[in-house]
Parts: structure tokens; sequence; C-alpha cells
């Protein structure tokens, strides 16, 4: 964190900490910050990034218990434990059926993708040797699986962008989004990812302990 962003007032700084081009507290950026999942910006206050990241990060060393209850709380990041991940990886990989999968199946597929966040987190949490996945750097509150996947197993296993079957392309970190809301892939860019998600998947398994 940059503490030029930031301005402490009042004997109690953890409570009065403010950016100081925008006067804002701290606390209240982080409510109009959706930071379970880390994004950053535009903030609806006019904070850049870099004040966004400096707020997450005085809130994490500084305010533990009230950055932990805040992204814990209603549309926040729940804290989750290696077994509850690794649970959960083993129930959307059954569920999903997706080793088998070959047709194109936007919710197998989901449930994949689904699964493959799930195993990475819980590998994560096992290399660091941390218990919740609050206790990960901001950088891993993410449905990028690519940024997961260098963390885990040192390299990338998803395509960045995969293109739309009428127009356009969305980037990785929007892949469950699209596929929940069913926009559909274009049939290559499926393939793609579901060769992807096999092959992340069986990394998950080889690698769990």
């Amino acid at each position: 964190m940059n503490p030029s962003w930031l301005q402490l007032l009042g004997p109690n700084a953890a409570a009065r900490a403010i950016v100081k081009r925008s006067g804002i507290l701290v606390d209240d950026a982080l409510l109009e910050l959706e930071v379970g999942n880390v994004v950053l910006g535009p903030h609806p206050h006019g904070l850049a990034e870099e004040e966004c990241r400096a707020c997450v990060g005085y809130a994490r060393e500084h305010m533990p218990a009230r950055w932990r209850a805040e992204v814990a709380g209603e549309g926040g990041r729940l804290a989750v434990g290696r077994s509850a991940l690794r649970k959960a990886f083993s129930r959307h990989v059954e569920a999903s059926q997706i080793t088998s999968l070959k047709a194109y199946d936007a919710s197998g597929l989901l449930l994949g993708v689904y699964a493959v966040e799930c195993g990475l987190k819980s590998l994560l949490l096992q290399k660091q040797r941390v218990d919740s996945t609050l206790d990960l750097d901001e950088q891993y509150f993410t449905h990028d699986l690519n940024v997961l996947c260098v963390a885990v197993a040192g390299k990338k296993l998803f395509p960045e962008n995969l293109p739309l079957e009428r127009t356009g392309q969305i980037g990785l970190v929007r892949l469950h989004e699209a596929l929940r809301y069913g926009e559909r892939l274009r049939k290559d860019a499926f393939d793609s990812a579901l060769c992807a998600t096999k092959e992340a998947v069986s990394y998950v398994k080889e690698n769990l302990t």
C-alpha cells in the first residue's frame, strides 16, 4: 500500500483513515467496492484503481476484523476452508460430468468451471499453508482461472478471450457469467474452454491431498 494515498485523522486511526484526494473514508470506499471479487474500478466516488487498492490494503493490514466482516457479509465473499472447497470440487465434477462431456452443454461446462475454481483455490490454500480463502492475497479473490492456474501450476491453462457465437468476445474472468446467463460461445471457443477445464480438473485431482 502506498501511504501517500491515505491520511489518518483522530486518535483512532483505523476508524478515520481517508483517501486524501477525495476525503472519502476507507470504510465508505470499501462499502462501494465489490471487495469479495476485488472489482476495483470504476468506483462510484471516482476513486482511481490505485486508491481503491490502497483502501483494500489498508483494511487488510490495519482493520483485519472489520475487513473479514465486510467480505463475509451480504454480497461479499464467505470464508471457505480447504475441506469445503475440496468437497465442492468433487460435487461439481460429478454433477457436471465434465470428464465425459463432448457436445455443447453450457450448464455442464459452467459446473465444470466452478469445480475448477474450487479445486484451484483449495490447492492454493494447501500451497500457502493457510486455512481460509480470506487469508489469501487480494489478487486471488477472483474468478480468473488463469490467475489461479499460474499460482498453483505455474502456467496458464485457459484461453484469455473467448469469441461469442453472435458477435464480440468475453474475457476468461466472465466465462462463468456468460455460461450462467445463456450467452452462447462460438463452437471452437466452447471446445477450447472445455478442453482446458478437463485438463484443469485432472491437474486438481492429481495434486489435492
